[in-house]
């Protein structure tokens, strides 16, 4: 199945939980007003302050009533959850290892000082952020939360934090996601998605940059 196709089904699933939403929300309505006069049996005086507020609050409960019935069953979404989560642990799991032991290396080479030097134009002239911010991106190719702690260290203004955190947000996947696209989606797929999240992310951070600095 390919990106767009993904896109497609995602749209398929969205709409069909909508529509399973308003007919079970239209069927709740029928039983919203026994809700309300259960909800507010402490408080049997309550007075509504404009004509259509009980009509709305009829609308509101209905809504989450058919939230209720629309909801998938906790069971089933358990074991799908534990079953996606064992698969994707199974493949990123030495994936995360090998990028941290990559961070490592880069870091002992002093390579990490040519990747700071080579991204400064973006770090420093378009985020206007600290070199150092470059070392951030590196190991949030490792993982998101490693970028952010990555951060830490450096002295930053409040609109610098929202620059950096935005961009590392939209920033390339993390290389055990990567790995574990580049087997289910193959490499033209893989490396399209990659290069575009690179581009995003530092255009978006940069005009949120320009505009805040």
């Amino acid at each position: 199945m390919t990106f767009l196709e993904h896109l497609e089904e995602l749209r398929k699933r969205i709409l069909y939980s909508l529509v399973a939403l308003c007919v079970a929300a239209f069927a709740g309505f029928f039983f919203s007003q026994r809700v309300i006069d259960l909800l507010t049996r402490p408080v049997p005086n309550l007075v509504f302050l404009a004509p259509a507020e009980a009509f709305v609050v009829q609308l509101k409960v209905a809504l989450v009533v058919g939230a209720f019935i629309a909801a998938p069953r906790l069971d089933n979404l358990a074991r799908k959850t534990a079953y996606r989560s064992y698969f994707f642990m199974k493949e990123a799991t030495p994936w995360f290892f090998a990028g941290a032991l990559g961070v490592g290396v880069l870091q002992v080479t002093g390579l990490l000082t040519v990747w700071q030097n080579a991204l400064a134009p973006l770090t420093v002239g378009w985020l206007q952020l600290p070199r150092e911010a470059a070392t951030a991106f590196v190991m949030g190719m490792v993982r998101r939360d490693f970028g952010a702690a990555g951060l830490y260290d450096l002295t930053l203004s409040t609109y610098q934090i929202v620059v950096a955190l935005v961009t590392i947000t939209l920033f390339v996947p993390c290389i055990a996601s990567l790995m574990v696209m580049l087997k289910e989606r193959g490499w033209k797929e893989s490396l399209l998605v990659w290069g575009g999240t690179w581009i995003g992310a530092f255009l978006v951070g940069g005009m949120l940059s320009q505009i805040l600095l």
